[in-house]
């Protein structure tokens, strides 16, 4: 129930059934469903539990405790998407919401009287569903080829390619706009906006006006790897952070989404190498006076039982 080849194996079914849909409407459902499979894929491979219902024998049948089949559920969608953010460090906010924007499209579908993709072009949702296909691909170490037939991927791929063109085009207007203020401001009115960024605020040089006055919001710090130096005692790690949306105080630009912030030429990603000293801070938690005693004692518990043993 929460296998991982079984669950790539139903979102390769769905995708064919999709690719053999006889009008959109009936592709999209099946092209839906295929997602939510893939959705689940990452956290059934590195834990059944993570699909689990903490509550009742769902748990336990995740770790392998046998209970009646009827008696296991598994956790929604939405919980999915917020363990997903946490499993893979490139599975962010944004992918979040491209994902939850298909399935409420599905839900909407299937669970009400309203037409669901009916009312929605195929040109709307489907760069959503392509970015989190590849998201998913990505991190599992699959090319999306292998799962969709490659009709349905020509056809996400094209409408991806319109759609990004559209926001590019909004944000070159953000971006002139942006300049020409700039240009109207005297060097005292750029070093007051300037000022006027909070201290601490994470900042990249603004695309419109050129000044290091560009503030990031951050999603949520995940940790892509670490390592452990033995001969050092260093642990090193590298977090990587989501790109949510920026602004600048000195030309007013503002970008409202990672897709905006992309189009801008921004990276989406901001990546933080860090390390520590796996001993740091000992000093503070055991005075030395205190280290010293328990030395002295674990030395003339050792001499004690060298005499002993010698009798």
């Amino acid at each position: 129930m929460f296998s991982y080849d079984e669950f790539i194996a139903k979102s390769k079914l769905y995708f064919g059934r999709a690719d053999a849909a006889s009008d959109d409407d009936e592709r999209a459902i099946w092209q839906s469903l295929g997602l939510e499979f893939l959705l689940r894929a990452p956290l059934a491979r590195q834990s059944a539990a993570l699909l689990a219902l903490p509550e009742g024998d769902s748990i336990l049948y995740a770790a392998g405790v046998t209970v009646p089949l009827k008696s296991v559920k598994s956790i929604p969608t939405k919980t999915v998407l917020e363990r997903l953010q946490k499993l893979d460090a490139q599975f962010g906010a944004d992918r979040a919401r491209q994902a939850a924007l298909v399935v409420a499209l599905r839900n909407e579908e299937l669970h009400s009287s309203s037409p669901g993709f009916g009312a929605a072009s195929r040109e709307e949702w489907l760069p959503a569903w392509m970015d989190v296909v590849e998201a998913v691909c990505v991190f599992l170490g699959l090319a999306p080829e292998d799962l969709v037939q490659p009709e349905l991927l020509d056809e996400a791929r094209t409408y991806r390619k319109t759609s990004q063109g559209a926001i590019s085009g909004g944000v070159k207007q953000k971006l002139l706009k942006g300049a020409e203020f700039f240009k109207g401001l005297t060097a005292d009115e750029v070093l007051l906006r300037k000022n006027s960024i909070p201290a601490g605020k994470p900042l990249n040089e603004c695309p419109a006006c050129h000044q290091e006055s560009l503030v990031l919001t951050l999603g949520r710090g995940r940790t892509q790897r670490s390592e452990y130096d033995e001969d050092s005692g260093e642990i090193r790690y590298t977090i990587l952070r989501v790109v949510l949306e920026a602004a600048c105080p000195v030309c007013g630009l503002l970008l409202h989404d990672t897709a905006e912030v992309v189009a801008a030429g921004l990276e989406r990603l901001l990546r933080f190498d860090l390390s520590e000293d796996r001993y740091d801070g000992w000093r503070d938690a055991v005075g030395e006076s205190e280290l010293q005693a328990e030395l002295d004692q674990m030395l003339r518990e050792m001499a004690w039982g060298e005499e002993y043993g010698n009798e």
